[in-house]
């Protein structure tokens, strides 16, 4: 079953419109900062929409300096002082998992990642310990790669993860070029990138929509830059319809905002336009992956090597991440199936040399 569509949401300007935004499209997903909210304003929201997941977010934890600095702090010290922060966000009347730090520079090395995990660990006790649940990790774009990443960093968080209880969540960040979700190039390291891990733990995808600034230096764009309303709504809705089982949440950035650095992310010209319907996101039926695709090059056909293990070093790769197929000059090459053409290049310094890139809904 598709995950339904959930929001970010800082309530700065429009806070009506907000909540009846909530309240018509019941989200997924609500990601929300205690200090721009109100307690009694996120206790309306989870009247009018029960079965939102709710994650609060401290900025003063999630963005701290410290995080920057882990090597040379006490990781128990820190976990205690951001339980006990949630726990008096959440005895003043505040809802929902505590999110800790956002973002983590993980990329620091090995000797960081442990002491992350150390960090995550102590955090995950200290918050069970006071009725607390939390939203781990919140790793940023692309990290950790898995794929590209010899080393595999994902089982160096393993202690944190067999620490999680009901009510936990892993955090991941997702963003995608304004190509869109299912762009070629996309995947793994952007969008789609939770399917790499390898934990069977519940998912939130605890920031997601389109950011230019993921595949290009420069301040960030949203999806204002690049298109219509209409045209997000389909990229929302493509991205949705493709998660996997474990994610249960999503929190689109962004609906409403403290910074106008952020205005072209801003999901309330959705509203304004009419197309942030209800009707949109119950049609959040998967894409079908047809049991059958045509080959390429009609019959006959050589294939002169397979998809999988190989003998053939494609290093950090395990295998082949193709087919090849052979064939003689001339001949015409087919697409497999009924897509549009995305993507149309000459590029002999990859090795693909002339190619075309067809999105099919289901994959390219």
């Amino acid at each position: 079953m598709s995950c339904r569509i959930g929001l970010f949401t800082i309530p700065r300007h429009d806070p009506t419109m907000v909540s009846n935004i909530i309240a018509r499209i019941q989200p997924s997903c609500i990601k929300y900062w205690v200090s721009s909210t109100s307690a009694a304003q996120v206790q309306a929201w989870r009247d009018s929409s029960p079965n939102t997941i709710f994650v609060m977010v401290d900025g003063n934890i999630g963005d701290s300096d410290e995080k920057h600095h882990l090597l040379e702090l006490d990781a128990a010290v820190i976990g205690k002082a951001q339980a006990d922060s949630y726990a008096r966000w959440r005895d003043q009347g505040f809802i929902g998992v505590a999110m800790g730090w956002n973002e983590p520079p993980i990329w620091n090395g090995h000797d960081y990642r442990q002491k992350f995990t150390e960090y995550t660990f102590n955090l995950l006790g200290e918050a069970h310990a006071k009725g607390l649940n939390c939203c781990i990790f919140n790793f940023s774009v692309g990290w950790p790669w898995t794929v590209l990443d010899a080393d595999n960093w994902w089982p160096t968080f393993k202690p944190a993860v067999d620490t999680m209880k009901a009510g936990d969540y892993i955090g991941l960040h997702e963003y995608w070029p304004k190509d869109g979700p299912l762009g070629l190039g996309v995947y793994p390291w952007l969008g789609g990138r939770h399917r790499l891990c390898p934990y069977q733990k519940p998912i939130l995808i605890s920031e997601c929509g389109c950011d230019q600034a993921t595949v290009e230096s420069g301040s960030n764009r949203g999806w204002r830059f690049f298109m219509s309303p209409e045209q997000y709504v389909e990229q929302l809705r493509q991205y949705h319809s493709t998660l996997d089982s474990r994610v249960r949440g999503t929190a689109i950035f962004l609906l409403d905002y403290e910074d106008n650095r952020w205005d072209s992310f801003d999901l309330r010209y959705l509203e304004n336009a009419g197309v942030l319907t209800t009707d949109v996101w119950d049609r959040l039926n998967p894409y079908m992956v047809p049991v059958k695709i045509a080959l390429p090059l009609g019959q006959p056909v050589t294939v002169t090597q397979y998809f999988g293990p190989s003998s053939i070093s494609y290093a950090p790769l395990k295998g082949h991440p193709g087919t090849d197929f052979s064939a003689t000059v001339g001949r015409m090459v087919l697409a497999v199936a009924n897509g549009k053409v995305c993507k149309v290049k000459d590029d002999g310094a990859t090795g693909y040399g002339k190619h075309i890139g067809i999105n099919h809904g289901w994959g390219y």
